[in-house]
């Protein structure tokens, strides 16, 4: 009995919960379709056709008595321009380009609950936007573009709070963007360009999470563009004017030069102000000339207004990369910031440059920390410079992935540890400069593989070990792979072993530096052959052994430096021969015997220093500087 109870008294209450529920479409579809008529009965008429003929709510025939027929009929839904959903409300009215003249004055907003999408754009609808709008409070997509509207855009504009889209673009739209256009966090399109709307861009825009587009262009608009922009991740198109619909990089250069310390003495960068500073400029032509980043000093862009090279190299700035947003720049080819004084870290971030990115040059800066492994990802570098700087930890082994990599300046900094393996695979490598560093180990036996390598500096670091014959070549032929080889710097060093004979197959070589190691043995001969070279430091070493005559071949020699070595012998009389030589540094050694009179036949030497050898004899016209 207590269960048949329970049972009765749960129907009822189902029952008393039905009785009580409105039906929705019937007293919602009617009050919509009244709102909706009241409004088009308060546009202009055309005189050639009737407005919007299929809103009438009641059947046209007057003996028309079926219940169905009018119900048919009392529903907006079946009007043109409108959607409603399951349950008879409308949730979009789509009526542009339906040669509508007038205004929103009669427009009911409060009479549509359900409603998502208002569309009334390419329309004649001239006035206001009445702030009742704010009773669309489920409104997604809002659209009133190219009318003749006025005055401002509301304040209460800011109330809806689902506002996805927002159109207003050309009207005569006037006043300032409201602030309350911050509190649309979920807005991802918002076009007010062609209007007459004047004042500052509010820093609310920049809490725009959700923003993917905004266009501004063509209205009088003043001061800066907020710095906070540039945190806007999603955007993907900013358009301060026509000229420039394909850029986005206003913002995040603005708000980086903003992170930067002025000067005291003069104005940073003052070409990057995005606006006119004067409220009253209103000529469009000066809006726009002040609007694309494309102007500024420093600046180049493509013919669509894309950033394609940024070049501040020695412009005085002092700062930090953490504010520089890379992935704002995606046809960026060259970055130039070197000659600055900028500090801290290298950003991971930089991996988001595009991947067109050429030629990233921040050298002569005071970065510090380590090369991000992440530069591995810049898969179209060419040359990468970060030399003179305080760079410190290890050289990434993630630079092999960088194959079309031509230049690798890392000198001058505190980097430590070996030579990754992966430097070998860099084929398209001409210039390696790692001098001035605190690197160890022994030299890479697969840069001999290198066969474009024309620049290679390793001097001034502490590298262990002898030339491996890999590296010069040898009966390997790898040596022959570095034809190109123009300069071989690897002084200051530990640096043991015999120079290699086949180093004289590296026919363009113009410079050989091995100064200041640990290398025994004769001077090879075969560097006789090398006809091109106009510098040779072999000095502070411990070679031993007699200078090769074949050194007299050398028609293009200017400064050799065969100082503080165990040579001996007699100083050859073929370097006479050398025409062009400027110095000549032979001091302390072990020459012997007569100093050759033909020395002195050489026109342009400077400099003699033969000092702290076991030499007799005197020179005889001799036009140089003798130590």
């Amino acid at each position: 009995m207590p269960i048949s109870n329970n049972l009765l008294f749960f129907s009822v209450f189902i029952l008393i919960l039905i009785l009580l529920s409105p039906c929705p479409s019937a007293t919602a579809t009617t009050s919509e379709a009244e709102a909706l008529l009241k409004w088009k009965n308060g546009l202009h008429y055309p005189t050639t056709h009737s407005l919007l003929p299929s809103w009438n709510l009641l059947p046209s025939s007057a003996n028309s008595t079926s219940p169905s027929t009018n119900s048919s009929h009392s529903s907006c839904c079946q009007w043109t321009g409108i959607v409603c959903n399951t349950f008879g409300s409308v949730t979009e009215i789509n009526l542009t380009g339906s040669n509508l003249k007038g205004t929103l004055q009669y427009f009911n907003f409060s009479s549509f609950p359900n409603i998502l999408s208002f569309d009334l754009s390419n329309n004649s609808l001239s006035g206001s936007i009445p702030p009742q709008i704010s009773n669309f409070s489920r409104l997604t997509h809002l659209s009133l573009s190219q009318n003749q509207l006025s005055g401002n855009i509301p304040f209460e504009i800011g109330m809806l709070g689902s506002l996805e889209v927002f159109w207003v673009s050309r009207n005569n739209l006037t006043g300032s963007i409201p602030v309350s256009i911050g509190n649309l966090s979920s807005l991802t399109f918002l076009s007010l360009y062609e209007n007459k709307i004047v004042g500052a861009i509010p820093q609310g825009v920049g809490q725009l999470s959700s923003l993917m587009v905004l266009y501004l262009y063509s209205n009088h608009l003043s001061g800066p563009i907020p710095a906070s922009i540039g945190n806007l991740s999603k955007l993907s198109e900013l358009s301060p004017c026509p000229s420039a619909t394909a850029t986005t990089s206003e913002a995040p250069l603005l708000k980086w030069k903003n992170s930067l310390h002025k000067p005291t003495t003069h104005s940073l960068l003052p070409s990057s102000n995005l606006l006119p500073s004067s409220t009253n400029s209103t000529s469009p032509s000066t809006n726009s000339s002040h609007s694309s980043c494309c102007q500024w000093i420093g600046i180049v862009c493509n013919e669509f207004g894309s950033v394609t090279k940024i070049n501040l190299a020695s412009s005085n700035l002092k700062g930090t990369l953490q504010y520089f947003n890379f992935s704002s720049f995606p046809n960026l080819h060259s970055l130039d910031l070197s000659n600055n004084s900028l500090y801290g870290s290298i950003p991971s971030q930089i991996s988001n440059l595009s991947r067109v990115i050429t030629f990233p040059d921040l050298g002569s800066n005071q970065l510090s920390g380590n090369i991000p492994p992440e530069v591995g990802m810049l898969v179209s570098l060419e040359e990468f410079s970060l030399y003179d700087n305080s760079l410190s930890g290890s050289i990434p082994t993630s630079i092999g992935n960088l194959s079309s990599l031509t230049a690798l300046g890392l000198y001058m900094n505190n980097i430590t540890g070996s030579i990754p393996p992966e430097v070998g695979q860099l084929n398209s490598l001409l210039s390696l400069s790692l001098s001035r560093n605190y690197l160890s180990g022994p030299i890479l036996a697969s840069i001999g593989n290198l066969s474009k390598l024309f620049n290679l500096n390793l001097y001034e670091n502490n590298n262990v070990g002898s030339i491996p014959q890999e590296f010069v070549g040898g009966i390997t032929g790898n040596w022959g792979k570095c034809r190109k080889l123009g300069s071989l710097k690897m002084s200051n060093n530990k640096i043991t072993g015999r120079i290699p004979s086949d180093l004289g197959n590296a026919a363009k070589l113009r410079v050989i530096d091995l100064s200041k190691n640990l290398m025994v043995g004769e001077i090879p001969k075969e560097l006789g052959k090398l006809k091109l070279l106009f510098n040779l430091k072999l000095n502070n070493n411990s070679l031993s052994g007699k200078v090769p005559t074949e050194l007299g071949m050398l028609s293009e020699l200017k400064e050799v430096d065969l100082s503080t070595n165990n040579l001996s012998g007699p100083i050859p009389e073929q370097l006479e021969q050398c025409s062009k030589l400027l110095k000549l540094n032979l001091r302390n050694n072990r020459f012997r015997g007569n100093v050759p009179h033909q020395i002195g036949n050489l026109q342009s030497l400077e400099n003699l220093d033969i000092s702290e050898n076991v030499l007799t004899g005197q020179l005889e016209n001799v036009h140089c500087y003798f130590v």
